[in-house]
């Protein structure tokens, strides 16, 4: 099936041989560089890359090569080193080697999304609306959304479950922007298909959906996979924590982040499901210089943990290790009477 761009070929050709840059016919076309490139490429034209480019990134042709050759895309080498797919394009060839196009990714279990009805589509639809990203791309109709997600390497394996789920490729990388914490490498997926994104989008998992007063359609959730979900949300955005305060107490926290929608709907389900108060907070936190509004689910009883331990974590086999054990030990720290009372038959040492 050919470009739709196809039909400027001949054109794009004529003017580029004739000296007329890239730039200059993404402009004068409204269209994308890569298009562009693909374009000429595919007619067997010799992409001419900046002199300065070059000198800067000549020396990473037989690396580059090993990264393609490996599966990684032209545009991913280059987000990784700073440099465009033309670019990595040409210090590939030009080092010895052949760019050959990679082979279309067939996904696995495309329809993971178009049915809430069971542990891994409920656990990833939380993450991804507290932790992931979905993005409609600026070429039109006719592109697929994008669906992104990126942990900290010492929980990438979420992401790596993920991949295998549904057959997308994983990438490695080192952040450079501020902020990410703990160091370390980003473990992420972007998985651009029509269906996987479509039904996300369908579900009310939007563009920028921190910016909109919307959630997730959870009428499209089986009961039974509602702990899922909301065990995703916690390990896509919450914070479960036991501390030992100034005064020599015992502090614990379990919370989720959510919009003021968001955890009117988890608290009300909870509320009528375990008979758990809803309990809401909502603080300023300054992020990228400005102030923010945070609202936030809170557990804070002994009751509440524990009915929540019991139900998010009975018979999982997906979540976050680090946030299991930190709960499990504010579990610990709860006397057992409580537990007696709250969950029967849950003994300490089964936990």
């Amino acid at each position: 099936m050919g470009s739709k761009y196809d039909k400027y070929a001949d054109e794009w050709v004529e003017l580029y041989n004739s000296g007329v840059t890239l730039t200059k016919i993404v402009k004068d076309y409204d269209t994308y560089l890569s298009a562009v490139w693909r374009v000429l490429m595919s007619r067997g034209v010799e992409i001419r890359p900046t002199a300065q480019c070059l000198q800067i990134h000549n020396r990473y042709g037989d690396e580059w090569f090993k990264l393609h050759n490996s599966g990684h895309t032209l545009g991913w080498i280059g987000r990784k080193y700073g440099a465009c797919s033309v670019t990595v394009s040409s210090v590939i060839r030009r080092a010895g080697h052949t760019v050959v196009p990679l082979p279309a990714i067939i996904y696995k279990n495309q329809d993971m999304f178009e049915r809430i009805d069971n542990e891994v589509s409920a656990y990833y639809l939380g993450m991804i609306w507290t932790d992931g990203c979905i993005s409609e791309s600026s070429k039109g109709e006719d592109t697929s959304p994008v669906l992104t997600l990126a942990l900290n390497e010492k929980d990438g394996y979420l992401v790596e479950y993920l991949a295998d789920y549904i057959g997308a490729n994983v990438h490695y990388l080192k952040p450079t922007y501020r902020g990410f914490s703990n160091g370390g490498r980003l473990v992420s997926i972007a998985v651009q298909n029509r269906r996987i994104g479509g039904a996300l989008l369908d579900l009310g998992v939007v563009p920028r959906k921190s910016k909109v007063e919307t959630f997730v359609d959870v009428s499209r959730i089986l009961s039974k996979y509602w702990n899922s979900f909301v065990r995703g949300l916690l390990d896509g955005d919450g914070h479960v924590g036991l501390y030992t305060n100034k005064n020599g107490g015992t502090t614990r926290a379990a919370n989720v982040i959510l919009n003021i929608l968001g955890v009117n709907i988890v608290g009300d389900y909870i509320h009528t499901t375990l008979g758990i108060d809803k309990r809401i907070y909502t603080y300023k936190r300054k992020y990228k210089g400005r102030d923010s509004n945070i609202t936030t689910l809170n557990w804070n009883s002994y009751g509440a943990y524990c009915k929540m331990y019991k139900w998010l974590y009975s018979d999982a086999t997906i979540y976050m290790l680090r946030k299991k054990l930190v709960f499990t030990k504010i579990i610990n720290s709860i006397p057992q009477k409580y537990i007696d009372e709250y969950i029967p038959g849950m003994r300490l040492e089964n936990i």
